[in-house]
């Protein structure tokens, strides 16, 4: 099959109408339209349902999707191989929410730029339904989220998990139950956050309400609002820990809703670029190097606290 003819139907895949496809691939629209017709003649069937200008993949187009990226991705690396082509950069469009962009990313993104420097990143930061959204047109390959694929055209894996506390003004009692959430506003992201959605289902297990809702836009907003005694939130432990070591806020666990995962999601009938299994391989050795430390930690606080047993028992 020709490789042309799969590129501009990747192109149009990833781009979501003819005219981005073409300006993607610097030629003309009628070239793209023309190719597209064409793959669609060889194989008998159409792979797209043409909806206004936009066309949506059929049936016919995903199952042919996953054998198209394997064909160009074998064809790049058989060039690159026998020596016809210098290496190329390849692109990375990945999404990820805000959380992971502060907590983990750069964790992650310097030994992947060091080992990885052909590897042109664009990145999208939004709330995760926005990203789910964009995964499912095509518009990124993969996201970095912190709840699982529920749509049953995406797939997740598990990478980070996260500890997860309500935060407060220094001010404010202990919070063990929905009903002490009851009398305070709610400083979350809009709708679409899941740490908002837990936080929310939460206290409706409890049958609380909270007294006010107040949706903010970034993290560090709604950090400055709680450290000035307007509200609590739910957010992981990292972003709050700064503020809570300076006595601006007072950390709280809540009981059902401690951790929270992180995923690295994409979707389930296409196969992911070599750059996207490269990231997700740095993903996999950060949280195992992470787990390994949180162990060591853990074994020498043990060993602390038995040494000092036994020195007063002495």
């Amino acid at each position: 099959m020709d490789p042309v003819l799969l590129r501009t139907f990747k192109a149009v895949v990833e781009e979501g109408t003819m005219q981005r496809a073409s300006q993607r691939l610097n030629c003309v629209q009628s070239n793209v339209t023309a190719r597209i017709k064409q793959l669609e003649a060889e194989l008998g069937n159409p792979v797209f349902d043409r909806i206004g200008r936009r066309l949506d993949l059929n049936d016919h187009g995903r199952a042919l999707l996953p054998y198209a990226d394997k064909i160009l991705e074998l064809g790049e690396q058989a060039r690159r191989v026998a020596g016809a082509l210098p290496p190329e950069r390849r692109q990375l469009r990945l999404g990820t929410v805000e959380s992971f962009a502060s907590l983990r990313l750069a964790d992650v993104l310097l030994p992947f730029n060091r080992n990885h420097p052909d590897v042109e990143l664009d990145l999208d930061i939004a709330l995760t339904v926005q990203l789910v959204k964009s995964l499912l047109e095509h518009r990124v390959e993969a996201i970095v989220v912190a709840s699982p694929a529920t749509d049953p055209a995406l797939t997740s894996e598990p990478v980070f998990e996260e500890e997860i506390v309500l935060i407060s003004g220094p001010q404010v009692d202990a919070i063990n139950t929905p009903a002490d959430v009851a009398n305070h506003t709610l400083l979350q992201f809009r709708h679409g956050c899941p740490y908002r959605e837990r936080l929310e289902r939460w206290m409706s297990l409890g049958h609380a309400t909270p007294a006010k809702r107040l949706d903010l836009g970034a993290y560090g907003a709604i950090l400055g609002c709680v450290a000035a005694g307007m509200g609590v939130s739910l957010m992981p432990r990292g972003m709050a820990e700064p503020l809570a070591q300076r006595g601006s806020l007072r950390l709280h666990q809540l009981p059902g809703i401690s951790t929270a995962t992180t995923h690295f999601m994409w979707r389930k009938h296409a196969a992911l670029s070599s750059a996207a299994q490269d990231f997700l391989s740095e993903l996999r050795r950060q949280s195992q190097h992470r787990r390994q430390l949180n162990s060591l930690v853990g074994s020498t606080m043990v060993s602390a606290v038995g040494a000092l047993t036994n020195s007063l028992a002495g």
